[in-house]
């Protein structure tokens, strides 16, 4: 049963004449995304209630129904028109069969769906709260929900991949390493490189945090589109997420597992992610050089060439550690 509060018109009276013979009646204007649907009201109310403010008509077009003893009115006019029901749980049903784990107001996608399955002229925001409070929808940030499938929990990968559907982008670091199974340790933050801006969202425990690349490298990024249970995931390979790592260590939590990810990796690839850290940074280098000697890996030919002047730290966030003398780097 729908609430008063969620109509957009209701009318309840006690006028015999009206309705005569019924005793205390309810009156509910005969419109296409009301009729037919059960009403709670108050057996003691005796007002228009509309929500949009307007004036009531001086005689709406009303069908009489029945005070049942739960407090519940349903229609007893046999004459009237089959009108269809209100569709806001289609809502939260029409992204999950296209397996779209997020409603964004501001994206294109909601656009297509208010204009094939919300009725014309129904506020989205009573649709959306009723879904909320129905867990139907989970709200993520001001006007960003997520969809939850009662069948299955959906991936954090793909809720944080799918908010920033309408932009260029790619998930990398720990959540790019996680997806190919290189690490195994929780992922409590997903780093999406995306063009625009978003402020961190919290999709259950983890943090979805944003961050930019320079244009040329951004291009020159080795990521995909494939996917995970069904849901669409734009993720950095493998080699671009050590690359992103060493480049930007403040993107990767579990920084002290790149050793594991790079005595994993066969020579071929190890050759590629020397060829994109060079191509990063110096700095990026640095760092890969400083851990291919931790993992007791040789250093491709590339990389051994170099021979770095400045000094950098492996983590910024860590103020002590190792000094190599070879790298120039403080780990």
């Amino acid at each position: 049963p729908f609430t008063a509060s969620e109509l957009c018109t209701v009318a309840v009276v006690a006028e015999e004449e009206l309705c005569p013979g019924r005793g205390t009646t309810a009156l509910i204007r005969d419109r296409s995304d009301l009729s037919g649907q059960s009403v709670r009201l108050s057996p003691k109310a005796s007002v228009w209630r509309m929500l949009k403010g307007r004036a009531p008509p001086s005689h709406p077009p009303v069908r009489c129904i029945d005070v049942s003893d739960t407090g519940t009115y349903r229609s007893r006019s046999q004459s009237a028109p089959r009108i269809q029901p209100l569709s806001c749980s289609d809502i939260a049903t029409w992204y999950l069969e296209r397996r779209l784990p997020v409603i964004d107001l501001a994206s294109r996608t909601w656009e297509r769906a208010r204009a094939e399955v919300l009725p014309p002229g129904y506020g989205p925001s009573v649709c959306l709260r009723r879904l909320v409070d129905a867990r139907r929808i989970r709200r993520l940030t001001r006007g960003v929900y997520q969809v939850i499938d009662p069948v299955r929990d959906t991936p954090t990968i793909a809720v944080a991949d799918a908010l920033f559907a309408d932009v260029e982008h790619y998930v990398t670091t720990d959540a790019a390493l996680a997806f190919h199974r290189a690490i195994d340790q929780p992922v409590v933050e997903i780093v999406v490189v995306a063009a625009g801006s978003r402020r961190p969202v919290r999709v259950g425990t983890t943090r979805v945090r944003r961050v930019a690349l320079r244009p040329e490298a951004f291009l020159a990024a080795d990521a995909y589109l494939t996917s995970l249970d069904g849901f669409r995931l734009t993720v950095a390979a493998r080699e671009q997420a050590v690359v992103d790592a060493l480049g930007e260590p403040s993107w990767m939590t579990h920084l002290t597992l790149l050793p594991e990810v790079l005595a994993a990796l066969d020579d071929d690839d190890l050759a590629r992610v020397a060829d994109g850290a060079l191509r990063r940074s110096t700095a990026a280098a640095q760092r890969l050089g400083f851990l291919l000697d931790e993992a007791q890996r040789p250093a491709p030919a590339t990389l051994a060439r170099l021979r770095p002047r400045s000094t950098v730290r492996l983590d910024p966030r860590v103020k002590s550690g190792t000094f190599s003398t070879r790298w120039r780097v403080y780990g």
